[in-house]
């Protein structure tokens, strides 16, 4: 519902108030700024719609607003047909908190248990990588490859987070249930063996 008071009504009633020296009015330059600002909301406008446009009149200490549609006010409230909101202001389901840890937080480990190996003297073959309150997976670097530094390791698994946590936020793909760490292990070792290629 939009009230409409025309700029001339609007500054007798602020003059009113300066005579006044009401705290609430406003100072003539001002009150021009902000009707230079003020943008009339249209019915065109989706987040205007249903607008009712009632006309204020009548003095600082009456005002009245006509005609009210108070009819159409409450079938639009009671009755009314929301209008989806259009792809581009629609709100996008992001993952959570605790998606976003469990993914940070697994593909350490996984870099750590690969790092670990890498200390040990591994440079090739397929060996476990042993992670903590999960089971081994199995990954396999390629024979002639050099093992890749931890640098190297920590771009790659922000590459795979920022690429998993889009895809797991457009796909759907599943981040929570009991599954959710060893699988997850097991799709970013897959991913790093693939990219190390």
């Amino acid at each position: 519902m939009h009230v409409a008071c025309a700029p001339a009504l609007a500054r007798a009633w602020n003059q009113a108030r300066l005579d006044t020296q009401a705290p609430d009015a406003y100072t003539a330059p001002c009150l021009e700024e902000l009707f230079a600002r003020f943008e009339e909301p249209t019915p065109e406008a989706r987040w205007h719609r249903p607008l009712f446009v009632v006309t204020a009149t009548g003095a600082p200490g009456a005002i009245d607003a006509a005609p009210t549609p108070c009819a159409a006010l409450w079938e639009a409230l009671t009755q009314g047909n929301a209008q989806a909101p259009k792809g581009v202001t629609a709100p996008t389901r992001r993952t959570t908190n605790n998606s976003m840890e469990l993914l940070d937080t697994v593909t350490q480990q996984v870099i750590a248990a690969l790092l670990a190996q890498r200390s040990m003297g591994t440079e090739s073959g397929t060996f476990p990588l042993l992670l903590a309150a999960m089971p081994p997976v199995s990954f396999t670097m390629p024979p002639g490859r050099t093992f890749p530094t931890p640098a190297r390791l920590q771009t790659l698994r922000r590459q795979f987070v920022r690429i998993y946590a889009s895809k797991a936020e457009s796909d759907g793909l599943a981040l929570t249930g009991n599954d959710a760490r060893p699988n997850l292990a097991k799709l970013f070792a897959g991913w790093l063996q693939e990219a190390l290629a």
